[in-house]
């Protein structure tokens, strides 16, 4: 008879709630409406002031989720996961809470370079030496860091590229004017030429 009540997994993230808020000193917000692909967002915080700084967070929990081998454990991704991934504009950490290892949590940054394809879907590796405590600390603010340029540069690229299409459009418009003008003078000599002309001929045949 299938469980009810899966009590590991709320486990898992009150483990990692507690690992954010009281040893990283960050804030720690679930993510319980229209969770989509994120369990979490976490908040950095310099001396008990938020930074407006954010990683995004996928909780697992349970064996059920990786696959464990020697020396790590292998987290399988679907393609929707994967896509929604890569066009989030935070840094995202897959975090895996095993009950069986001492309720411990593995982590992972997830990032283009570290997942791998299958025939199917994707995957991901997580050291089992990279577990989720106040030690991981700097390589997390790090992640968050790192993360809050490339949104910055992100944007920059993207401001460059308004600014150079604009260029282009103001260009085309300087031309369009300069055709216009063209054809405006075109058409007054014309009318004075063809006006020239038409005297003349009259002049000729009168004469």
């Amino acid at each position: 008879m299938k469980k009810r009540h899966n009590s590991t997994e709320r486990a898992g993230l009150h483990f990692v709630a507690h690992t954010i808020e009281d040893e990283f000193g960050w804030v720690f917000r679930e993510q319980s409406v229209a969770d989509v692909g994120i369990d979490a967002l976490v908040e950095q915080c310099v001396d008990g002031n938020p930074t407006g700084k954010f990683i995004a967070l996928q909780i697992k929990s349970g064996e059920g989720n990786v696959k464990e081998s020697q020396n790590l454990f292998t987290y399988y991704i679907s393609n929707t996961h994967y896509y929604y991934w890569m066009n989030l504009e935070l840094p995202i950490i897959l975090t895996c809470y095993i009950k069986k290892n001492k309720k411990r949590v593995y982590w992972v940054e997830i990032s283009k370079s570290k997942i791998k394809k299958t025939r199917t879907r994707w995957k991901i590796e997580i050291p089992n030496n990279q577990v989720l405590t106040k030690d991981a600390f700097p390589k997390i603010n790090k992640i968050v860091l790192n993360g809050r340029k490339r949104q910055l540069m992100s944007k920059t690229k993207i401001n460059e590229s308004e600014i150079d299409k604009l260029g282009k459009i103001a260009a085309m418009d300087q031309v369009a004017n300069s055709l216009n003008f063209i054809v405006y003078t075109t058409n007054i000599f014309g009318a004075d030429i063809r006006k020239l002309t038409s005297q003349t001929s009259k002049a000729a045949n009168e004469y």
